[in-house]
């Protein structure tokens, strides 16, 4: 078995600082299901509006969406006191999403899909800047 390590972000800690420092124990089935940051539903609908539903569960989290392999982002909003954000009139086609927090670590890009007569729902885990997870 063994472990596999992915570096989220580094912390460095100054001589004779004492702030505090939270740590938590992941414990997961495997090295992927450790650093899931996101979920994707697809639900059967016929006028879907809107047709993307991005859930941070942090407000005033930044969402841009991309095409892949493109670095213009086609659209971009806040997300609301909840920590949601929704678009609409995105055509069908494979998107990517970037979702961003100034209390948040950096997560990779997620792609994703746009299909006709479907709403599709991403729900985002951004992983705190004051928290280690340590993953088992």
């Amino acid at each position: 078995m063994g472990f596999r390590a992915t570096v989220v972000e580094s912390i460095k800690i100054a001589e004779n600082d004492d702030k505090t420092l939270s740590i938590m124990m992941n414990i997961a089935g495997t090295a992927d299901s450790c650093s899931q940051y996101y979920s994707v539903i697809y639900r059967a609908a016929d006028h879907p509006e809107p047709n993307l539903v991005v859930k941070a569960h942090a407000p005033n989290s930044i969402v841009e969406i991309s095409k892949p392999g493109e670095s213009q982002v086609l659209v971009s909003g806040s997300t609301d006191d909840e920590g949601t954000t929704q678009l609409a009139n995105l055509a069908p086609g494979k998107y990517i999403l970037h979702v961003s927090n100034q209390d948040s670590s950096q997560i990779p890009p997620k792609p994703f899909w746009i299909t006709r007569k479907t709403q599709t729902t991403i729900d985002v885990r951004l992983p705190r800047k004051d928290l280690i997870t340590l993953c088992m």
